[in-house]
């Protein structure tokens, strides 16, 4: 469960992301990747993950494109996962209903082996009746500090299990230019808390990320209730293949 829950979080927090011509805050450049280091509060190395976007139709404006993720250095080996997402008017979208199925169809895809074919034939058709009801909201175009964005709410129905996520308190703190080994970055700095609700669990997150036009997520911090910092997430380099 606790793996599922952080899945969840994975998929929900990627929602949860382009001067005269406004530019989206996302990777705007087919076949771009940008490499994170992930580390805790004492600086320790926790894995390293690699983003990628892949655009399939229309453009970084208006268009579909798929987003992958590789996470290397987890202590239960390494994930992969594949993110669908659609951009509107230049906001980054999560399309949360196809990422789930595609996402249990790959864990199931992983313990096939383990199953017989009537239980893969009942595993898959388990995930076609997943349903999601609303939907992410990126970052849109125009940011204004001090302004609050829209929060939002997606319950996901798997019939034995309801999980709802909701993201609120999102705020345009400050803007500011911020150094990483992948350069100096003018950025917009948003903080939002995030929760997610499982049977028996339950799980809150804190968050503040430093958006980059053209870019995405440069920084991001990882609080405690209290704003101390448990965890930090930096750009340490971007490629174009």
């Amino acid at each position: 469960m606790k793996k599922f829950i952080i899945t969840l979080f994975l998929i929900f927090t990627t929602a949860n992301l382009f001067c005269q011509e406004l530019i989206p805050f996302t990777m705007n450049k087919n076949s771009m990747s940008a490499t994170y280091e992930v580390v805790d509060n004492k600086s320790k190395e926790r894995y390293i993950l690699r983003d990628s976007v892949s655009l399939e139709s229309g453009d970084f404006y208006n268009g579909t494109a798929t987003m992958y993720s590789f996470i290397n250095g987890l202590s239960d080996g390494n994930s992969r996962m594949k993110m669908p997402v659609l951009f509107e008017n230049g906001e980054t979208i999560v399309d949360i209903s196809t990422a789930m199925s595609e996402s249990m169809a790959q864990m199931m895809t992983q313990q096939g082996g383990e199953l017989s074919a009537e239980e893969q034939q009942e595993a898959m058709d388990f995930v076609k009746d997943i349903k999601v009801t609303g939907r992410p909201k990126g970052i849109p175009l125009e940011l204004v500090v001090g302004e609050e964005l829209p929060e939002y709410e997606v319950t996901i129905d798997m019939g034995f299990i309801s999980t709802k996520m909701r993201t609120y308190d999102r705020n345009v703190v400050r803007r500011e230019n911020i150094t990483t080994p992948a350069g100096t970055f003018d950025c917009y700095v948003i903080e939002e808390t995030s929760s997610i609700k499982a049977m028996f669990m339950s799980e809150k997150e804190y968050s503040r990320r430093w958006y980059s036009r053209g870019i995405g997520v440069v920084q991001e911090e990882t609080l405690d209730k209290r704003g101390r910092v448990l965890q930090v997430k930096t750009l340490k380099e971007i490629s174009v293949d």
